[in-house]
This record gives C-alpha cells, sequence and structure tokens, in this order.
C-alpha cells in the first residue's frame, strides 16, 4: 500500500468521485477507495452520497394534500384536567389576536368549568414568545386580573 495523500483539494476529491462513479461504483465502493489513497478521514460516506456528479436527477418531493397539513391547537390545562383545547384556522399562525381571543375562551372555560378557580387567583404560565408578550395580551391579563 503507498503513503496516503494528504489534504486533497475538493475538486481533486469531486473528480476522483465522477470517475469512480463512471465506472458505475457504488458509494461505499467509492468511499472505502478514496480512504485508501487518502486516508481513513478524508470524507464520511455521507459526504461521498451528496457529492454525486452534478447531472444525477435530484430527489422528487411529494405534493402534499391539503388534508394532511398540520392544524394548530393549543391545549390550556390546570392541574386536575384540560380546561380548553382551542384550534387555529389551517394556514393560520399564532399572533397577538389569535392569543387574546384564546384567553377570553380560557376565561369563558374557567367560569364553566372551575368557577372556583376565579375566587383564589389564576396564574398563567406561559413563555415569552412575541404574541405572549404583546400589549394587547398584557391589558387582557390585567383587565381579568390574572
Amino acid at each position: 500500500m503507498s503513503a496516503a495523500i494528504n489534504n486533497p483539494a475538493s475538486c481533486e476529491l469531486r473528480a476522483v468521485i465522477r470517475f469512480l462513479l463512471a465506472r458505475n461504483n457504488n458509494a461505499a465502493e467509492i468511499h472505502r477507495q478514496l480512504c485508501e489513497v487518502y486516508g481513513p478521514n478524508v470524507m464520511s460516506e455521507s459526504k461521498v452520497r451528496k457529492w454525486r456528479h452534478s447531472s444525477t436527477p435530484k430527489a422528487k418531493k411529494f405534493k402534499q394534500a391539503s388534508s394532511v397539513r398540520k392544524i394548530m391547537a393549543t391545549v390550556l390545562w390546570d392541574r386536575k384536567r384540560i380546561l380548553l383545547i382551542d384550534f387555529l384556522e389551517r394556514g393560520l399562525t399564532i399572533n397577538a389576536d389569535a392569543y387574546c381571543e384564546t384567553v377570553r375562551k380560557l376565561g369563558r372555560a374557567i367560569q364553566n368549568k372551575r368557577r372556583e378557580m376565579l375566587s383564589s387567583g389564576i396564574v398563567l404560565l406561559h413563555d415569552n414568545a412575541p404574541p405572549h408578550t404583546a400589549a394587547p395580551i398584557s391589558q387582557l391579563l390585567q383587565q381579568f386580573r390574572w
């Protein structure tokens, strides 16, 4: 076995990969031969797969049917049970107005399911995402005395 060639240029590796690919070698065989000539740390087998010739057809992506797309659900609960599950319309994202509406629905759910919570005080735990810290939601939480 000859001495390994250190620090090969990317263009040199690409040319070798093209040559071996033209000889109908698969990625595992190409990787084995590269390691034999350039040393074991030349590149991974997965990188060899990514460096296929530019004329290799791209992987096709399948179209998603509209029934398969995701719908955002907000689930709010206390220590005893789920109080509210609120679904956002398909294709929409949560913003301050949508979050305010969800908090209003939570207020109605608490009045209907856990009225005793209103007298003991409510602590709403949420993160600092922009819809959670926007001025309209802060005003609404002050109005509810939460």
